[in-house]
């Protein structure tokens, strides 16, 4: 996905975005990209969020340690023993 850096960008400007992505729930990031979508007159649609998250999703680092994670089939088999 391609990316944008924007020069010089006014530190006032910023924080009112901050502050407003705040009160919506969203990252600045998704805040911005939501405001320009609405500027240039163009919706994003469900296929296209449900494509930016998943995105989002694969691009992280697995953070899971699946050593620690439970065996949900132990857990069965130790409820129906009682």
């Amino acid at each position: 996905m391609p990316s944008l850096q924007i020069q010089d960008f006014p530190s006032e400007l910023h924080r009112l975005l901050k502050c407003d992505a705040e009160r919506k729930h969203r990252s600045l990031n998704q805040h911005v990209i939501h405001l320009l979508y609405e500027d240039v007159g163009m919706k994003v649609t469900p296929k296209e969020k449900i494509a930016a998250a998943l995105d989002r999703c694969l691009s992280k680092k697995n953070t899971i340690n699946h050593k620690t994670l439970i065996d949900p089939v132990k857990i069965i088999r130790e409820d129906r023993s009682r």
